[in-house]
C-alpha cells in the first residue's frame, strides 16, 4: 500500500500551478492545504489505486534503476549528470581526432532515434521489466499507467474521436523517462553481447582507461567501433536486431559518424554509404554542445551569442519596465551559458559578447548617443604625427576645446607632424608660431613628444589606462549633469542597491535619485513633451521629483502617517533629501523611505491616468503590503497600526515606548494571547523587576506593567539582534511588530495571519 509520506513528497515536487484537475485545482492548493485535504486525498489515492497517481510510480522505480540500468545510461538517474556523459563523450572525440597513428581506427556513430518515446513496444516493455526482476504487480501498475493514455486530434477547429494507441509512451508525464531507460537498457544489453562475441570492440583512449563502447544520454547514443567494414557490417546487425525488439527506428538520414584522423577518404566514403550515414565534421553537436574544440574555441562558442541574441531580440519589442529588464536578465539571459560553461571554459572573448549583449538591452541607448558620448572623451595621441591632420581633429590637450582654432591656409592639408623639426623629435617652434595663433600655440607646444614611439593612436581620456570603461563614462555622464560626487558613489548607491525591497520599488529610487523620474516638470523641460506642469495632487506648484514626493501637502501626509516623518534635512533636490537620512543616521529607516515613496508615485499615476484618489491610509497600507508580499510571508495581513513619537531619546527609552504603545494597541484590540519579543534585553530584565527607579526610563516600565497586568495572557521575552532590528509578537497565530521593518527570517513559518504594528520613536 502507497504510504502518506509517498503521497505527500510527490505531490508537493509538482510546480505550483501545472496540471490542474478536472475541478481547477493546481497542486498549490493542495499543497497549501495539505492539513486539511491530506485525509481525502490519501483516501481516494489508495481506494483508486489502480489508476494511481505517477508521480509516485516515479518516485518508486527511481529509486531502483541505478541498480539495474548500466552505467553508459546517464540521463534520469539520481548522481548521474549531463555533464559528466559530454565529458566522457569529449574525451573520446578528442582522442579520435588527434590519434593519428596505428594502421586501423576507431569511429564513433552518433544514432538518432526516430520518435523515439512513441516506437516503445508495450510487449518489450513488459518483458524488460519482468527480466529485470520486478514484481509482478508493480509491473501490471506501470503498463495499466502507460497504455491508459488516449488522443484525441483537432481539425480545423473540431475535436475528432479520441482513440487508445497501441504502443508508446506519452512525453510530459513524470513516469515516463523511467520505462523508455528500461527499454533502452535492452540496446546495452545487446551490445554487450555483440562485444562478448567479438563482433564489436569499443574505443580505449589511453593505457589503463576502461573501453567505451557506448555512450547513452535517453535516445542521444554514441557507438564506437572498430573502423572497417566488417565492424560497419556487425553495427547494422545491431541495429536491426534492436529495432525488431523495441520497435524503436534509427534515423539514418540524420545519423553521422565521426572517423580518426588518419582514416582515408575513400574507406570513409564506402563506410558511409554501407550505414546510409553522413561524414560529421567539427562543427557537429552532441547534448546541445560541441563534439570537439578547434584552436578558435570563440568561433566554436558562437552558438551561445547567436541563442543569447535570438532571446534578447524577442524581448526588445515588449514595454517593459527596468525591473522587468533586470529580472529577465538575471534569471533568463545569464542562465543561458550556465550549461556551456559547465563543460568548458569560455574564452574571455565570448564572455565580453555576451556581456556587451545584455548590457545594449540593460541600457537600451541608440547607437548615436553611445557615438556622441565616444566623441566627447576620445582623444587621438601624437606620437609621429603623421596620420593626424592639424584641423578637425581633437588632439590637443589640457582645455575644454581639444580642436585647432587658428585658420590659416597652410593648415587644410597639414599633418601634426609638419609641426616637428626635421631631425629631431621636437616641436618647430618658429613653424608653429607662423601659422598659429597664441591660445593654439600655448596648447601644442605642452604635448610632449615620445623619442621611442612612432604611431599616432586614439585613447579613452577619462580613464588613466586610456582604455574605455562603462564606470568612467558614467561618472562623466553625472559630471555633466552636476550629479556626481564621490560622497555619492562611495555611499548612497552601494547602500541604496542593497535596500530588501522589491526590484521595481530600487529603480523607483534609481530614477527619482538620479533626476530622470517622469514627473511633468521633467517631461516639459527636459523631453519637451506638451503637459500641464502643476502637481496632479496639489494643482497648485509646479509639479518636480521633490515636490511630489516630498513638499506635496499629500506627500507630507503620508510621510507623518506612515511613522517615517520628512526628513527636515535642507535641500533643493530630491537626492539631497533623500542623502539626509544617510547623513542623519537613520538609513535603517531606508526600506520603509522607498516604500513609502514608492506608494505616493502610485497613488499619483492613478490619478493621473485612471482618475482614481488615494486617501492617505491606502497609500501607506499599499506599501506596506506590497512589501510584506514581496518578503514572501507564509501569513495574511490583517491589520497594521503606526504613530509617531517627536523628539530624540535613548534607545533604551525608545524601545519602552515602543513597547508601551504595543501594549497599549492590543489592550484596544482585545488581542489574548500574544507573546511579544523584543531584541532590547534592558527593557525585558525591567519588566519582571520590581525594584522602584526614579528614571523617566523606569516611569514608562511602570506603565507598561499596568498594561500588562491587565491583558490575558501576555508575555514579553528578549530575542537576538535581527538584521533589520525588527520585535515581534505572536498571537495566536499572528504576528505583531513594534518596530518598523521586517524580513522572513523574523517570522515563525506556521502563522496564518499577520497583524503589523509600527511605532517610531
Amino acid at each position: 500500500m502507497v504510504s502518506e509520506e509517498e503521497i505527500k513528497r510527490s505531490l508537493f515536487h509538482m510546480h505550483l500551478d501545472k496540471s490542474p484537475g478536472p475541478d481547477g485545482m493546481t497542486p498549490g492548493f493542495f499543497q497549501k492545504y495539505w492539513n486539511i485535504v491530506k485525509m481525502d486525498v490519501v483516501a481516494q489515492v489508495r481506494a483508486f489505486f489502480d489508476n494511481v497517481i505517477s508521480k509516485v510510480l516515479a518516485n518508486q522505480i527511481k529509486v531502483v534503476l541505478p541498480h539495474v540500468i548500466s552505467p553508459n545510461q546517464f540521463a534520469f538517474i539520481p548522481g548521474r549528470l549531463i555533464s559528466d556523459n559530454i565529458m566522457i563523450a569529449f574525451e573520446v572525440m578528442h582522442y579520435l581526432k588527434r590519434k593519428r597513428k596505428g594502421k586501423e581506427g576507431y569511429m564513433a556513430l552518433k544514432l538518432d532515434l526516430s520518435k523515439a518515446y512513441d516506437r516503445v513496444e508495450w510487449s518489450f516493455l513488459r518483458a524488460m521489466m519482468e527480466k529485470m526482476g520486478f514484481a509482478n504487480h508493480f509491473v501490471d501498475l506501470i503498463l495499466a499507467m502507460v497504455n491508459s493514455v488516449k488522443y484525441k486530434i483537432v481539425h480545423g477547429g473540431h475535436d475528432l474521436e479520441s482513440f487508445v494507441p497501441r504502443r508508446g509512451i506519452r512525453q510530459g508525464d513524470p513516469l515516463s523517462p523511467y520505462p523508455f531507460l528500461i527499454c533502452a537498457e535492452g540496446f546495452t544489453s545487446l551490445i554487450r553481447k555483440f562485444e562478448h562475441d567479438d563482433l564489436l570492440k569499443g574505443c580505449k583512449v589511453a593505457n589503463g582507461a576502461p573501453i567505451i563502447s557506448h555512450m547513452l544520454f535517453a535516445d542521444d547514443s554514441y557507438v564506437y567501433c572498430r573502423t572497417n567494414e566488417r565492424k560497419a557490417s556487425n553495427i547494422l546487425r545491431l541495429l536491426h536486431l534492436f529495432e525488431a525488439a523495441t520497435g524503436q527506428q534509427v534515423n539514418f538520414s540524420k545519423s553521422s559518424i565521426f572517423f580518426r584522423s588518419n582514416t582515408p577518404i575513400d574507406l570513409r566514403n564506402r563506410l558511409c554509404t554501407m550505414l546510409g550515414m553522413s561524414m560529421a565534421d567539427e562543427r557537429s553537436t552532441y547534448l546541445g554542445l560541441p563534439c570537439t574544440m578547434g584552436r578558435n574555441e570563440d568561433a566554436i562558442l558562437g552558438f551561445l551569442k547567436e541563442k543569447m541574441q535570438k532571446r534578447i531580440r524577442s524581448w526588445e519589442g515588449r514595454l517593459l519596465l527596468k525591473a522587468g529588464r533586470e529580472i529577465l536578465l538575471k534569471t533568463v539571459a545569464q542562465a543561458l551559458p550556465t550549461y556551456a560553461m559547465s563543460v568548458f571554459l569560455l574564452p574571455l572573448k565570448t564572455c565580453s559578447h555576451l556581456e556587451s549583449l545584455m548590457s545594449k538591452y540593460w541600457w537600451g541607448s541608440s547607437n548615436n548617443r553611445t557615438k556622441g558620448l565616444i566623441r566627447d572623451g576620445a582623444r587621438r595621441r601624437i606620437d609621429s604625427g603623421d596620420t593626424t591632420p592639424v584641423l578637425n581633429v581633437p588632439w590637443l590637450m589640457y582645455d575644454v576645446n581639444l580642436y585647432v582654432l587658428s585658420t590659416h591656409p597652410a593648415l587644410s592639408q597639414c599633418k601634426v607632424s609638419n609641426l616637428m623639426q626635421v631631425d629631431n623629435k621636437q616641436w618647430d617652434l618658429e613653424v608653429i608660431t607662423d601659422l598659429f595663433e597664441s591660445r593654439d600655440i600655448d596648447l601644442i607646444l605642452k604635448i610632449p613628444l615620445s623619442n621611442t614611439l612612432d604611431v599616432d593612436t586614439r585613447y579613452w581620456s577619462k580613464e588613466p589606462s586610456g582604455f574605455y570603461s562603462v564606470k568612467s563614462s558614467y561618472q562623466y555622464l553625472q559630471e555633466l549633469k552636476g550629479d556626481w560626487s564621490i560622497q555619492m558613489e562611495s555611499d548612497l548607491w552601494r547602500i541604496l542597491w542593497k535596500v530588501k525591497v522589491p526590484p521595481k520599488v530600487l529603480h523607483f529610487a534609481w530614477k527619482a535619485i538620479s533626476g530622470c523620474l517622469p514627473t511633468r516638470t521633467q517631461l516639459l523641460r527636459i523631453k519637451h513633451v506638451p503637459v500641464e506642469s502643476l502637481c496632479v495632487f496639489c494643482n497648485s506648484e509646479e509639479e518636480s521629483i521633490l515636490h511630489v514626493l516630498v513638499d506635496c501637502p499629500f506627500a507630507n501626509s503620508c510621510w507623518n502617517r506612515s511613522g517615517v516623518g520628512l526628513n527636515f534635512y535642507t535641500a533643493s533636490t530630491f537626492t539631497d533629501w533623500f542623502k539626509g537620512f544617510l547623513v542623519g543616521g537613520r538609513s535603517s529607516m531606508l526600506e520603509e523611505v522607498l516604500m513609502v515613496g514608492w506608494g505616493i508615485w502610485k497613488a499619483q499615476n492613478e490619478l493621473l491616468w485612471k482618475g482614481r484618489s488615494s486617501t492617505v491610509a491606502e497609500v501607506v497600507r499599499l506599501a506596506r503590503n506590497a512589501h510584506f508580499r514581496w518578503m514572501g510571508l507564509d501569513g495574511s495581513l490583517i491589520e497594521a497600526y503606526s504613530t509617531l513619537h517627536n523628539g530624540a531619546c535613548q534607545p533604551a527609552l525608545a524601545e519602552v515606548l515602543s513597547v508601551k504603545e504595543a501594549l497599549s494597541w492590543l489592550k484596544l484590540k482585545n488581542f489574548l494571547n500574544v507573546l511579544i519579543e523584543t531584541d532590547c534585553i534592558v527593557v525585558v530584565q525591567a519588566m519582571y523587576s520590581s525594584a522602584a527607579l526614579l528614571s523617566v526610563f523606569n516611569m514608562f516600565i511602570q506603565e507598561c506593567q499596568m498594561i500588562l497586568d491587565s491583558l490575558n495572557n501576555v508575555l514579553i521575552s528578549h530575542v537576538k539582534r535581527f538584521a533589520n532590528k525588527a520585535a515581534h509578537c505572536v498571537a495566536r497565530g499572528a504576528c505583531f511588530w513594534s518596530d518598523r521593518l521586517f524580513t522572513e527570517s523574523n517570522i515563525p513559518s506556521a502563522l496564518q495571519s499577520i497583524v503589523i504594528a509600527d511605532i517610531t520613536v
